[in-house]
């Protein structure tokens, strides 16, 4: 099932390099359109595996990938349990929202973000899809059309250290939706405390749990951060990401994961699965939830496999 999904998710089309040479993909820096992740919280890991890939990578036009996009999501969206009921239409008029038809030469157009779970082995448990939304146009056309992400993106008019970057419709084996929108920080020094001032309390907590688990507190204004504003039915959620860049994240990941998901296990097999297939492994990112009276809900771990023909 994993096989078959990624395949149709891809497109077909793995590869790192376009025939011209350049990057396939602006998903990973090696252009490989694949990155993989796991999640759990409350000293457990779920039994799933999640990642997010992008398909016609090997095209140069935005017009040929918004189409491909659309048939991998009919497809798609046919592997769920009631054979993509409503979905199919919403994900579609997202991404056309997001992307009027327009000739144009494009590095992305969207991606898709899938996750299988023990409990669902015939299925995918949850279908994503990514648009970009930095522009004042595509932001008021997905206000327009999706009056969920009203306030998910509402940042004050002269914060340049916070900024829409792309947005997400999520929805899952059993009927829900989840909308989310993406906001991106410049790697600058005073990002942290920017985030801070934002988003108070959750912001906090995050980044002094980054802290404790091994982030020089002097250096985390180089990483670029990424902050989801979710609402789906528990309600709303913000999420802060950090991004590992080129810095070698192994040891901040295992304690992370140590306190988090109670074990190393999850990340660990990340690293071995790379290995076994011939391929290095990189940690791209981290993402840390948490609730007001609650602490630390929730931690993503990413990473890409690096195979040696592409670089990195």
């Amino acid at each position: 099932m994993i096989r078959t999904v990624f395949g149709r998710a891809c497109g077909g089309e793995p590869r790192a390099r376009r025939p011209d040479g350049r990057r396939a993909s602006t998903l990973t820096a090696s252009g490989t359109p694949f990155e993989v992740s796991v999640t759990g919280g409350q000293a457990a890991f779920a039994p799933a595996i999640r990642y997010v890939t992008e398909t016609a990578s090997q095209e140069t036009m935005l017009d040929t990938r918004v189409m491909a996009q659309t048939d991998a999501i009919d497809d798609l969206t046919a592997q769920l349990p009631d054979g993509g009921r409503g979905h199919r239409g919403l994900l579609r008029s997202f991404i056309e929202t997001l992307y009027p038809r327009s000739p144009v030469r494009v590095r992305s157009a969207a991606w898709t973000g899938i996750a299988h779970h023990a409990s669902a082995p015939d299925h995918p448990a949850r279908l994503k899809v990514y648009g970009r939304a930095d522009t004042r146009g595509r932001l008021d056309r997905l206000a327009g059309a999706f009056p969920e992400f009203a306030g998910l993106f509402s940042v004050p008019g002269d914060e340049a250290y916070l900024k829409p970057s792309f947005a997400a419709i999520e929805v899952d084996d059993r009927g829900g939706i989840t909308h989310k929108m993406y906001l991106k920080t410049p790697r600058d020094l005073a990002a942290p405390m920017k985030l801070i001032r934002h988003f108070g309390d959750t912001a906090w907590q995050v980044i002094s749990e980054l802290v404790d688990c091994g982030f020089d507190p002097a250096l985390l204004y180089g990483h670029t951060f990424f902050v989801c504003c979710a609402r789906g039915v528990e309600g709303p959620v913000t999420t802060l990401h950090l991004i590992a860049g080129r810095r070698d994240i192994t040891a901040q990941v295992r304690e992370l994961a140590s306190r988090h998901h109670g074990t190393t296990r999850a990340v660990d097999t990340l690293a071995d699965c790379a290995h076994v297939s011939g391929a290095d492994w990189r940690f791209s990112a981290v993402g840390l939830s948490a609730a007001a009276a609650g602490g630390i809900t929730k931690l993503n771990v990413y990473g890409v496999p690096v195979w040696p023909s592409t670089g990195a």
